[in-house]
């Protein structure tokens, strides 16, 4: 017997033989988006001619619109773009940025998918990349973004690490500028890292440094107020319409100082009374490594102006008097700004000594310079007077039980005494203007 086949891409093995036998069938690719039919015939001789029929199925056809697999599109809001797509089998369609979405995700046949793109909230361009898949054929769609430049500003950032302590392998930022995505690596000046980005203007950026060793990260812990309100106490910086450069802070601190003198609430006392004064430091250095030195007025004499909590005795006086004391903190070559306390010394009366607070009210406190002065006592009249920080009296005025408003707010923002007194009872308040 014989065996040929009537298409050449499809062949026959062997083309001949006697008795019983095998063929083997070798068909060719069909690239075609048609099926394609061939005819194989067996013969011998002395018997009937037979045929076989083999269908070969069409290839799997993925076409999109021409020009369509390199799109630029622009920054704005709601960028959408529509792709038909000829097929003769089901596909899928993907995108591998979460900024880029393509809809539907899947299909069958002929359809059309809609490109969709967020806004582009930085200047630099970006691209995104569309896959459509048909039975192992598959089409990318390279989609570039283009950055926003008309609103947007630069923003300089600097930290110093001079006390970082560590040995870091990177240092960068991250922040809301981003989508906290790219760690954004910073460059140093010295023990200076700095870094010029643009971002949004007119808007509140979030951000924070951080420093990576061995690949585990290393955020800036910050306390203050340069860190937003929330667990997550990032830095934060509302952005003007201008370009910003922002001012030097250490890592892990507000601000560019090193350290910062902490001398204590204010306090009030009787003459005579033991007074504890509790200073303190914020900084980066071990307590081992930071002296403190107290400044004091005539009349105050410690028990030590270099420990941490010095003590004294108020001092007696038939008048009542305040005491500002100075904390200066420093460690080797640094040194702080003071910080200041105040002390009110009550003075001793030859009246009925009673307790200011159920008597005397000034409010609001702080305040803009209106201020309520509310006198609980009989009907008598008393001498108000204000005092600054110097000792220097700024207003006097007379003034009867009852309420009375006082208007301040010619003075300088500060913090003031305000005394009200009479022959028989001296009370004072300390007061904010702001």
């Amino acid at each position: 017997w014989t065996a040929t086949s009537n298409q050449t891409w499809l062949t026959v093995s062997p083309a001949s033989g006697s008795n019983n036998g095998t063929l083997t069938f070798t068909a060719a690719e069909n690239t075609a988006s048609t099926t394609r039919q061939a005819t194989v015939t067996v013969s011998g001789t002395g018997v009937s001619t037979q045929t076989i029929t083999v269908t070969q199925a069409a290839a799997s056809v993925l076409i999109i619109d021409e020009g369509s697999t390199n799109i630029t599109i622009g920054p704005e809001t709601g960028t959408t773009i529509t792709i038909n797509i000829e097929s003769n089998t089901s596909w899928t369609a993907t995108s591998n940025q979460d900024w880029l979405q393509v809809s539907p995700a899947s299909g069958a046949n002929n359809g059309t998918v809609t490109v969709s793109a967020d806004p582009n909230p930085l200047s630099d361009d970006r691209q995104g990349i569309i896959t459509i898949t048909a039975n192992g054929v598959s089409i990318t769609i390279v989609v570039n973004q283009t950055g926003n430049v008309d609103d947007l500003v630069n923003v300089t950032f600097n930290v110093d690490i001079t006390y970082l302590g560590v040995n870091y392998d990177e240092f960068y930022i991250a922040g809301s500028f981003n989508d906290w995505g790219e760690r954004i690596p910073m460059t140093a000046d010295g023990n200076i890292m700095t870094v010029t980005l643009q971002v949004p203007k007119n808007e509140t950026v979030y951000y924070k440094y951080m420093y990576a060793i061995d690949g585990v990260e290393y955020w800036d812990e910050v306390s203050g107020d340069c860190t937003s309100n929330d667990n997550w106490k990032n830095r934060f910086v509302e952005v003007p319409d201008h370009d910003l450069v922002l001012d030097v802070v250490y890592f892990g601190l507000c601000n560019h100082i090193a350290l910062t003198a902490l001398a204590g609430s204010d306090q009030e006392v009787n003459g005579g009374e033991k007074v504890y004064l509790s200073g303190n430091y914020m900084g980066t250095f071990k307590p081992s490594e930071v002296s403190f030195e107290w400044h004091v007025p005539e009349g105050i004499v410690l028990n030590s102006n270099t420990y941490r909590h010095p003590t004294f005795t108020a001092p007696v006086s038939v008048d009542d008097a305040y005491y500002v004391l100075l904390l200066y903190v420093s460690s080797g070559s640094i040194t702080s700004a003071p910080d200041e306390v105040t002390i009110f010394v009550k003075g001793k009366t030859n009246g009925v000594e009673m307790n200011e607070s159920n008597l005397l009210r000034i409010y609001p406190n702080p305040s803009q310079g209106i201020l309520n002065v509310n006198l609980e006592t009989q009907n008598e009249h008393y001498c108000l007077c204000v005092y600054n920080l110097s000792g220097a009296k700024v207003y006097q005025s007379e003034i009867q039980s009852g309420s009375e408003r006082i208007d301040l707010s010619f003075c300088e923002k500060g913090v003031y005494f305000v005394s009200v007194q009479n022959d028989n009872i001296k009370m004072m308040k300390k007061i904010v203007l702001q």
